[in-house]
């Protein structure tokens, strides 16, 4: 598996199905663009006939519930409650019992407190423990209680995404199996009682891929754990089982003998009806019955394709995060849910969840369903929540909700469709340009007009369940497994052509950005290391920057770059007059400030100031003081007469106020100054503890792209050179700056929560004082950061 995987993620989660572009909800792409992962060049996979197309997910017998046999691993069981289970217990020689806390604690040898969605906290529990095999038991969704609502599928998320991929990201190269264990959720012989837990289908189909960690998910009857032993212990399961009457079944599936629906004339409502899936399937409801349509989406419009209906088709503009059933007091024929986010991120990079569209748009139908009593309701889900694929974890967890929901009982009939990917509309047919795979995908996928008939004969099946393989389930699972094993570099040679190699082109542009060419992440880790073998010059990632082209890169190496001077990489001219500077935050990688100057005007420029400490054996040890002379000369060196603004985000805020001192003492203020979210004047290393500076560098690197490796070592150096460096800094007294202070009022798990009242004192009057509702971290990201960027604009 590779060493450095990292994707940066950009823009606000949203609600494309509300977007003036068409786009399809079956199959969006990672979150990064990825190059091809040396997917075997065998025959073109063929598409099939369309009555060969849908398939039905069965539940058939695997064997016999059995006793427990003794092994000699070691079992670690991690939830809520007491976590009793004598025939583990038995089975096992070694039984570690971990309590979900908000602290890291160890009450003795086999028995520990800690968060379960804190990384470092999992790592703890992992280091005391032996390098032989692991069976880690998580039993958080059993936990999940009360009516299928907002507090509950809040917990589910919790215990299906959040805490499975923190473990994952605190396993490393451990020896570890993970077992994700649920109630109620496979609908075996029996209704789905807690869909919510059908969320574990993301990590139980992204683990592995993404980690290389065995996982399986295992559905029980009811609470006790006991059942398990003789699963865990005996022959290795496949990735999803369940126990009923005495036996743990596995799912399979079985061709569907397609129908058509029949459809009354009353109103549908379209979730996201202005996506290419909603616009599609409202084209066919409208053609089938005599009823109206009504596409709800957030800025609305009537899409080209339903306009000779227009007089059946009312536009319903709506949030759906904030919209509930009394917003809606027509009466429904049926619903269809066919909007969501593309949204994603790598486990090792995760932050907050990013299918709020498509988890909300799914509460809204059982409100619903429960007040209109509708003939039916179907939910365009995803064959990501049955095969996974890379940066999807958050995408297919949401689509094994739906998939879970179809399953509940009530007289509304429910259909969930695991849509293959769409050839005609929407960001699959731009994405992955240089992609082998996705593109063979795309060839074989679902015109608009085979995805209208599809739909029908799906519906008309009358199902809880189909899902849609144009080239059939086995060539489907191949298109989403990806290997992440990457393809072979080459040995040696000219960089231009490795460059081109990793990129997936004949050639390239060099005065056009790597970035427009399908440069992501992955890639410019490979161009740094590339830099560093064929020149010698360890190049600083943060030059990288989103306007980087091969010509400007060659010509910063004929500079022989890697030198111990302070940089400001411009990474836009603009054409405004000013350009507003970026400090780097504790990590020293600027990174972070991605969304932010994606959501400047373009016309303001752009640089940034990245610790030099990046680019050296060892930090420089500079104070903060000495730090923000230095920057200040170096900026004042690199952009003569230009207006300026400074914006410094975390310990980059302390650098920024003191640039702008110096500033001041020089007799040339800058225009205004942006402090997001600084930490407190006094603040310094000893306010963390050592788990919460773990935690501080794991934000960090998440931040900075998620990268491991030796960026990581860099990253880790300097993040804690900096928190020393706080120690006793007295900040600076601004006169004559105007100043901007941003504030994010939500605590960030894990880190201590100080006030900052402190800063009145240092700057001028009038300041502007401003409050997000966002995390430290979060407030660097989008939506919060528009505001941010707003200002600094005017």
């Amino acid at each position: 598996m590779r060493e450095v995987v990292a994707a940066w993620l950009a823009g606000a989660a949203v609600d494309w199905g509300q977007a003036p572009h068409p786009a399809p909800w079956d199959f969006p792409p990672p979150a990064f663009a990825e190059r091809d992962f040396g997917f075997p060049r065998q025959a073109a996979v063929a598409k099939l006939p369309e009555r060969e197309w849908l398939h039905q997910p069965t539940w058939v017998r695997l064997r016999r519930a059995g006793a427990a046999a003794r092994t000699d691993r070691v079992l670690v069981i991690s939830g809520e409650g007491d976590l009793a289970a004598p025939a583990l217990d038995t089975a096992y020689p070694r039984v570690v019992r971990v309590h979900a806390a908000d602290r890291f604690a160890r009450l003795g040898p086999d028995t520990f407190e800690a968060d379960p969605a804190d990384t470092a906290h999992l790592r703890h529990v992992l280091d005391a423990l032996p390098d032989n095999g692991i069976d880690w038991l998580h039993t958080l969704p059993l936990g999940i209680t009360g009516p299928v609502g907002e507090a509950s599928l809040n917990h589910a998320t919790r215990a299906c995404v959040d805490t499975p991929a923190a473990l994952l990201r605190a396993a490393g190269d451990r020896p570890l199996r993970t077992w994700w264990v649920s109630a109620g959720a496979a609908p075996v012989t029996d209704a789905v009682t807690r869909p919510e837990a059908g969320l574990l289908a993301g990590i139980t189909a992204v683990g592995p891929q993404e980690s290389g960690v065995p996982g399986h998910w295992a559905d029980l009857p009811g609470p006790g754990l006991d059942p398990l032993a003789g699963l865990l212990t005996g022959p290795t399961p496949p990735a999803r089982v369940a126990l009923r009457a005495g036996f743990w079944w596995t799912p399979e599936s079985a061709p569907v003998d397609p129908g058509e629906p029949v459809l009354t004339d009353g109103t549908h409502l379209v979730l996201g009806g202005t996506g290419g899936l909603g616009t599609a399937i409202a084209e066919e409801l409208l053609g089938r019955t005599g009823g109206r349509v009504v596409l709800l989406a957030r800025h609305p419009y009537l899409p080209e394709a339903l306009k000779p209906w227009a007089d059946r088709v009312d536009l319903l503009a709506a949030d759906l995060t904030t919209i509930t059933a009394d917003d809606i007091a027509f009466p429904l024929a049926g619903i269809v849910h066919a909007a969501g986010n593309p949204d994603g991120g790598l486990i090792a990079t995760r932050g907050d969840g990013t299918q709020t569209v498509k988890l909300a748009g799914a509460l809204l139908v059982e409100q619903l369903i429960e007040r209109h009593r509708p003939a039916y309701a179907v939910y365009c889900s995803s064959l990501s929540a049955q095969f996974g694929g890379t940066g999807q974890l958050d995408y297919a967890a949401a689509n094994g909700f739906l998939d879970a929901l179809a399953h509940r009982d009530g007289p509304t009939a429910r259909l969930s469709l695991g849509w293959d990917v769409w050839r005609d509309t929407g960001m699959a047919v731009t994405a992955l340009e240089t992609d082998a795979r996705h593109q063979a995908h795309l060839a074989v996928g679902l015109s608009v007009e085979e995805g209208r008939r599809t739909f029908a004969r799906a519906l008309g099946s009358g199902l809880p369940h189909v899902l849609v393989a144009t080239s059939g389930l086995e060539g489907a699972r191949e298109f989403h497994e990806r290997d992440t094993t990457p393809a072979a570099k080459p040995a040696g040679g000219d960089l231009t052509e490795e460059v081109c190699a990793l990129l997936g082109v004949a050639e390239l542009d060099p005065d056009v950005p790597l970035y427009d060419l399908g440069a992501d992440s992955l890639t410019l880790l490979d161009i740094v290391e590339s830099v560093k073998r064929l020149h010698g010059v360890d190049l600083d990632l943060a030059w990288l920057g989103p306007e980087v082209t091969m010509a400007g890169l060659l010509a910063k190496l004929s500079e022989a770059a890697g030198t111990d001077d302070v940089e400001v990489q411009v990474w836009r001219e603009g054409t405004a007059p000013e350009v507003v500077c970026l400090v780097h935050p504790v990590g020293g990688d600027v990174h972070a400030y991605r969304p932010l100057v994606e959501a400047l005007d373009p016309a303001v420029g752009v640089c940034v100031i990245a610790d030099p400490a990046l680019g050296r054996p060892e930090p420089p040890g500079w104070s903060v003081e000495d730090r923000a002379r230095r920057y200040h000369a170096a900026l004042q060196a690199k952009l003569p007469g230009r207006t300026r603004l400074l914006a410094g985000w975390s310990f980059g805020a302390w650098v920024a106020a003191g640039m702008a001192a110096e500033a001041e003492a020089a007799g040339q203020p800058v225009r205004a100054l942006h402090l997001i979210d600084p930490p407190p004047p006094g603040a310094s290393a000893a306010d963390y503890s050592d788990a919460q500076l773990e935690t501080v560098f794991e934000r960090e690197l998440g931040a900075s792209g998620g990268t491991a490796g030796e960026h990581a070592q860099k990253l880790a150096r300097a993040c804690r050179a900096n928190l020393r460096s706080m120690a006793g800094h007295e900040l600076p007294r601004l006169t004559a700056t105007p100043s901007h202070v941003w504030l994010a009022t939500e605590p960030e798990p894990g880190l201590p929560s100080a006030g900052r009242d402190g800063w009145r004192a240092l700057l001028p009057e009038p300041s502007h004082w401003h409050e997000l509702p966002a995390t430290h971290y979060g407030i660097v990201r989008a939506p919060h950061v528009t505001a941010v960027a707003a200002a600094i604009g005017r």
